[in-house]
């Protein structure tokens, strides 16, 4: 259980500097939601969804300039707003490709693949996002996980 939301935690997105840095935009909580819930009726048991924080020596979530320059971000980082439209996720046992197939369906609009991890992030107007509502699922969630959409 979780202080943000059901499932995740302050603590998970934390900035690991000494300002301690924490929160989420409630859109971003809402789709991380339903990606864990998406996962968990799509395999039929829940898979959890960490924030790269969980490694010793990663910074994943929240960031502030000073962290965000030493873990070698972009100066106009996603992970710098505040509050956080953007995070390092990864689920073990899930290749990153499959991950980030699961990201996108979610809704998320910034996605960077890594070796390990990936970077789920939400850009531009919320208008121009796509919404996905609880319990109207699209129809791409039906199709095996291994047909990837284009542009992954």
């Amino acid at each position: 259980m979780g202080d943000l939301s059901k499932n995740f935690s302050r603590r998970e997105i934390a900035c690991k500097d000494e300002c301690g840095r924490a929160d989420l935009i409630k859109e971003y909580l809402f789709r991380l939601e339903l990606w864990r819930a998406g996962m968990k009726d799509f395999y039929g048991y829940p898979r959890a969804i960490i924030n790269t924080n969980a490694i010793p020596g990663r910074n994943g979530g929240n960031r502030c300039p000073a962290n965000n320059k030493a873990a070698g971000g972009a100066t106009k980082s996603d992970h710098l707003a505040y509050p956080g439209k953007a995070g390092d996720w990864f689920v073990d046992g899930m290749s990153t490709r499959e991950l980030a197939w699961w990201a996108k369906w979610a809704g998320f609009n910034a996605i960077g693949i890594y070796s390990h991890n990936i970077h789920a992030g939400l850009r531009g107007p919320i208008k121009k996002r796509r919404m996905h509502e609880w319990g109207k699922w699209p129809r791409q969630y039906r199709e095996p996980v291994r047909k990837q959409p284009r542009g992954l």
